[in-house]
């Protein structure tokens, strides 16, 4: 009896209903809560965006500066425009800048062009980057054919080859800002010219035409041939601190207004005096002077789900072709039969060879020792596209001596890169062909994408 009632009774663990669900609410808020503070969405877990603050309205604040989007407009296969305004509604017809290349080359490029307001507030734009907003990957990488540049000081343009774009876009700046109260300091461009400061003097000390790096003595060494002579300088910048440091940027301004900043700042300080070298895309015979202002920071911010006014869902026709009279001659020009995109032709006596690196995102060739640049039975083509990095120039050229087109599809070596640049996507190609430059009287030039 006693060992009976030493054993316990087992009863079974109950539980309300109602505590049964106020122990689930519980776990479901405490879920939530986490989940909202270690969630990441796709753009935070996106390198290329660099959790940058972003914005859904057509207007975005950044300190002293503001960037509205003022006109969105899209070619259409037939040659007509279209356009939104900043908030997506339709406008209908318009004249654009730029309006006459966008309708010529509707049937074979559809082309979004995005305007910003040009206003004493918008800050410099420094590097754009374009992304399909559905799948949050720059546009490159979802299709080759698509590409984009920024058109300073107030146009993104964004491109599809053969392909219409996503319907909507990410449009992603980096920005340098300044005071719009305060007046830009004029320095003349010529060597010597001299601008003072509040912090000090900024001095043009060299000037020159094309892209060119410099050595250690801060001296030109060679010249890149990534950029067109005509359409690029180099400038060293020589500086002289004042007692208190402060940061400046240097604008050039061409002879109908242009302005094209520099991506970095220059600071004067104390013991500053020292040379620095700048490149700008301008040329030197549009070059009229620079502009110098006072540097408030750098920013990245970027406008998500752009969306472009509506294609026109008809096919493409192929690319047009561009011809180039040689007559044994070494011409060196844009090929303005593909506007708007900027494709760019130069042609070489020799059998060169190219050794290709970087600067600053972008691609850069510079001659290799084993070309032969006197070899008179050869002769090499450089191609360079701004706008699309996936694009080729794909060439043939009529002999002198008979009169034929020849294809070199199988005579040429070629040496191939794409690059990254600040404002946009570039493709650069050099080809040499085993005939004699004196035997080329012309290089006809049509557009395809790698393969």
């Amino acid at each position: 009896m006693a060992e009976a009632n030493s054993q316990s009774v087992y009863r079974p663990w109950r539980v309300s209903l109602r505590t049964a669900l106020v122990l689930t609410a519980l776990w479901a808020a405490s879920l939530a809560v986490w989940r909202y503070l270690t969630y990441e969405s796709l753009v935070d877990r996106t390198p290329s965006y660099e959790r940058a603050p972003r914005t859904q309205l057509s207007t975005m604040m950044l300190g002293p500066n503001r960037v509205h989007i003022e006109r969105v407009t899209r070619n259409r296969r037939d040659g007509s425009l279209s356009a939104s305004d900043g908030g997506g509604r339709e406008v209908g017809e318009t004249a654009a800048p730029d309006s006459a290349a966008l309708s010529r080359c509707a049937a074979w490029l559809d082309v979004v062009q995005i305007e910003l307001e040009e206003a004493a507030d918008l800050p410099d734009i420094v590097e754009l980057r374009v992304f399909d907003h559905a799948q949050r990957k720059l546009l490159a990488e979802v299709d080759a054919a698509y590409g984009y540049r920024f058109l300073e000081p107030d146009r993104v343009q964004v491109y599809g080859f053969q392909r219409e774009l996503p319907e909507t876009i990410d449009v992603w700046f980096r920005v340098n800002g300044h005071y719009p109260d305060e007046a830009p300091l004029h320095l003349d461009a010529q060597p010597g010219a001299l601008c003072a400061t509040p912090h000090g003097t900024i001095a043009v000390g060299e000037l020159r035409g094309g892209d060119w790096a410099y050595d250690s003595r801060k001296a030109p060494a060679y010249h890149l041939l990534l950029s067109d002579n005509d359409q690029e300088i180099s400038v060293s910048f020589q500086l002289q601190g004042g007692r208190d440091a402060a940061d400046y940027a240097i604008s050039a301004v061409t002879h109908d207004g242009r302005r094209v900043p520099d991506a970095r700042f220059l600071r004067l300080t104390s013991s500053a005096n020292y040379a620095e070298p700048r490149q700008f895309a301008v040329g030197l015979a549009e070059l009229d002077h620079f502009e110098v202002r006072r540097w408030v920071g750098r920013q990245p911010f970027f406008f998500e789900g752009v969306r472009l006014p509506a294609a026109s869902g008809q096919p493409f026709l192929p690319p047009p072709t561009v011809s180039l009279a040689v007559e044994g001659k070494l011409p060196e020009r844009r090929l303005s039969g593909f506007a708007p995109l900027q494709v760019s032709i130069a042609v070489e006596q020799g059998d060169l060879d190219y050794n290709i690196s970087s600067k600053n995102s972008a691609v850069i060739v510079t001659q290799s020792q084993t070309s032969r640049p006197s070899a008179k039975d050869a002769f090499t083509v450089r191609t360079k596209v701004h706008g699309l990095s996936g694009l080729l120039v794909k060439q043939r050229f009529q002999q002198r001596s008979t009169g034929e087109w020849v294809d070199p599809a199988k005579t040429f070596k070629r040496l191939g890169s794409t690059g990254y640049g600040l404002s946009g996507l570039r493709t650069l190609a050099v080809e040499s062909y085993g005939t004699p430059l004196e035997d080329v009287a012309a290089i006809e030039a049509s557009l395809e994408l790698k393969k």
